[in-house]
């Protein structure tokens, strides 16, 4: 939205430096929000933990990227995306399997030619 104001300005022939009040970024924060609610737990539990945060500099740089802000360590966003896939992919294949698919074939009946 800040880019959009400093270019509304700028094209309608205002000086875009002259919007002091569009210096300062402001993250709204939703509670309701399950990664938000998650963050939150942790942080009840274990202030400290890596875990912790991980999932909070990950938030904040979805959110800076949602937004169209660079991401100032985008080295380290990028470990920690691949490090919660891989956490996820590691959670799927250690997870023991409720049902088993069997595959029935299916009977077709002849049709008289």
């Amino acid at each position: 939205m800040q880019g959009y104001m400093k270019a509304k300005a700028v094209w309608s022939g205002q000086d875009a430096r002259g919007m002091g009040n569009f210096d300062q970024a402001v993250l709204e924060i939703n509670p309701n929000n399950p990664i938000v609610q998650d963050l939150d737990r942790m942080v009840k539990f274990d202030n400290e933990s890596n875990e912790l945060e991980n999932s909070g500099l990950l938030m904040y740089g979805v959110a800076s990227m949602t937004s169209s802000f660079n991401v100032g360590d985008v080295k380290g966003f990028t470990q920690g995306v691949m490090s919660l896939m891989n956490d996820q992919q590691n959670e799927d294949s250690s997870t023991p399997k409720d049902a088993e698919v069997i595959l029935i074939p299916e009977i077709i009946p002849e049709v008289p030619v």
